[in-house]
């Protein structure tokens, strides 16, 4: 009866539908405990961001100052703020500030951290008295809040979306809405449900 073909054939047959259900039991397994690591990773990703992004609150990008040889940037952004924005600020509401290795319009910005949350939210504030000379001021925003903020003002327009300590904000009918995420950013189809 070993011998027999056709015991031999019905044995592989019940072998390889066990090994195939285990098989597709250990692959679905696996799917699931993929699936959750993703996830997994998207949120430890978010957190991350979220931790960078409170490392930067007190920064500022200031774009558009000239550099000049010798220049101490601390003196540069004093200068800025007293005359042109009409902010007296002092060398010990800036904790440091250099020029970043990556030129805007061939002219380096300058990263500033203050030591005041709210001397930097005073100068933030004050940013449109600025109107009318080359000199911009951001906040300083992680690459992927960045990209969000570029994504969210083309698809709006760049007068539609702002940033809020360190938030990107639209008004959307008559409601302000945080972009927090791609999904977040309204569609111009969506604009009679605003």
């Amino acid at each position: 009866m070993i011998t027999s073909e056709e015991f031999l054939h019905k044995f592989a047959n019940i072998i390889s539908e066990n090994v195939v259900k285990q098989l597709q039991n250990d692959l679905n397994n696996m799917g699931k405990e993929v699936i959750g690591l993703k996830t997994q990773l998207v949120v430890a990703n978010r957190k991350i961001d979220e931790l960078e992004q409170y490392t930067r609150k007190d920064n500022l990008r200031v774009y558009g100052i000239k550099e000049l040889k010798g220049e101490n940037t601390n003196e540069l952004i004093m200068n800025v703020c007293r005359e042109k924005m009409g902010i007296n600020i002092q060398s010990s509401d800036i904790s440091t500030s250099h020029r970043l290795r990556a030129p805007e319009n061939g002219i380096k910005p300058i990263i500033v951290r203050f030591t005041r949350r709210d001397v930097k939210k005073q100068i933030f504030n004050f940013k449109k008295k600025l109107k009318g000379t080359q000199i911009v001021i951001k906040e300083d925003l992680t690459a992927r809040k960045a990209q969000l903020l570029k994504t969210a003002a083309g698809k709006l327009g760049p007068r539609a979306v702002w940033t809020s300590n360190c938030n990107i904000d639209t008004k959307w009918g008559r409601r302000y809405l945080e972009i927090r995420r791609l999904e977040d950013i309204p569609k111009k189809e969506d604009e009679t449900h605003a």
